[in-house]
């Protein structure tokens, strides 16, 4: 029971879109999936697979399953 829900929340946020993204590692658009905001770079996304890839390391980067949970700015 438990894995059924995991299997479909996987499947779920496989299929979330990202639009008006690119992915600044492979080009994809919109970025599917999970997306990837660098907190100190302006203006860079990965999608999660360049981010498994290593893209981005060294940066901290902010996980946005939901387009609606990515914060409008960053302030630091």
């Amino acid at each position: 029971m438990f894995k059924d829900f995991l299997e479909r929340k996987s499947v779920e946020q496989a299929n979330v879109l990202h639009e008006n993204f690119i992915c600044d590692g492979c080009g994809m658009t919109p970025i599917k999936g999970i997306r990837y905001m660098c907190t100190v770079r302006a203006n860079y996304d990965i999608c999660e697979n360049c981010e498994r890839n290593g893209v981005g390391a060294g940066y901290a980067m902010l996980k946005i399953r939901k387009p609606e949970f990515a914060p409008a700015k960053i302030i630091c």
